[in-house]
Formats: structure tokens, C-alpha cells, sequence
């Protein structure tokens, strides 16, 4: 007796702006119209910012970022201090700690990059999978994507730079 929510076909072709702009004139003011596009993004702002779902994702994201500069820290770390001899040989043979630093900051960013492409693609297979059995509004989106691939590597060259006190360790006169 009392409809909360009434769905309108459009005919092929037909402009779905112009039409519900056209039934917000004729209808009383009680009634809302929206067209799909804005019904779905009132449901992912609801999702995203009004419920625990979007709450515990926005976390997740923040804690693994934090967790993935601590790992990625430990890896880096002990990499250059189990190499440190070889890090001092090329400073005696004149290689500026800019140089070494680079080479640190070169590898953490091939760890990103050799992390980030499986995640995409496991991402592109796990999005629809979750969507079609939770109808959450997830999808990976080109600009996702770039956002993820970007914090990626800040990530890795936040643990990179991290990491590099012990670079600075490295005196060739500890060789000797």
C-alpha cells in the first residue's frame, strides 16, 4: 500500500537524466528521483562510509600497509646486513652511499613490482567471486588499481629508506 522504492524501464535510447528531471517536475515533492548511476553511488558511499563493512576494509587497507613496510624492513635489513663485506668492498672501490642507497632502493622496488602483479591479478578473479556472493559494490578500477600499485611502492621505499641506517654502516676499514 505504501511503495518505498518504484523502478522505471526506460525505452532504447532514452536519456535517464532528462527523463528522471522530467518526473521530479510532475511528481509531488516527497518524491525522489534518481537514476540507477546515482543509486549505486549512494549505496557505495552507504558501504563505504556508513557501515562496519566499509569501516574494517579502510583498517585492513591501513594495518597491511604498516605490516607490509615492517616485513619488507626485516627483509631489507637483513639482506644488507648479511652483505654488508660486499657493501664496504664497493665503497672502498669508490661507490658513494647514493649509489648503494640506490641499488637498496632498486630492489625494494622490484619486490614491489613483483608483489603487485600477482595481487592485481589475483584482485581481477577475487573482486567478481566476492561481489557476486556478498553484492558488496566492489570492483578493481583502473584508478584502483593505479592507487594500489602507487602506495605499492611508497611502501617499499618507505621500508627502503628505513633500511638504509645499516647501509651506512658499511666502512671499508672494517675489512681489514
Amino acid at each position: 500500500d505504501s511503495p518505498h522504492l518504484g523502478l522505471i524501464k526506460l525505452k532504447q535510447g532514452a536519456n535517464p537524466g532528462v527523463v528522471a528531471e522530467k518526473l521530479a517536475r510532475m511528481l509531488p515533492r516527497d518524491v525522489r528521483v534518481i537514476t540507477s548511476e546515482q543509486l549505486e553511488q549512494m549505496q557505495t558511499k552507504h558501504w563505504v562510509e556508513n557501515t562496519a563493512v566499509g569501516n574494517v576494509f579502510g583498517m585492513g587497507s591501513i594495518a597491511g600497509f604498516f605490516v607490509g613496510v615492517v616485513v619488507l624492513f626485516q627483509i631489507l635489513s637483513t639482506d644488507i646486513r648479511n652483505h654488508l663485506p660486499l657493501y664496504a668492498t664497493l665503497r672502498a672501490m669508490g661507490y658513494s652511499t647514493g649509489r648503494l642507497s640506490r641499488y637498496v632502493l632498486e630492489q625494494a622496488w622490484i619486490f614491489a613490482l613483483f608483489g603487485y602483479l600477482p595481487a592485481l591479478a589475483m584482485s581481477l578473479v577475487i573482486f567478481p567471486y566476492v561481489h557476486s556472493l556478498t553484492r558488496l559494490p566492489i570492483r578493481m578500477s583502473f584508478g584502483l588499481a593505479t592507487l594500489v600499485g602507487v602506495l605499492s611502492f611508497v611502501m617499499c621505499s618507505l621500508a627502503a629508506l628505513l633500511s638504509l641506517r645499516r647501509l651506512r654502516r658499511a666502512d671499508p676499514g672494517d675489512l681489514f
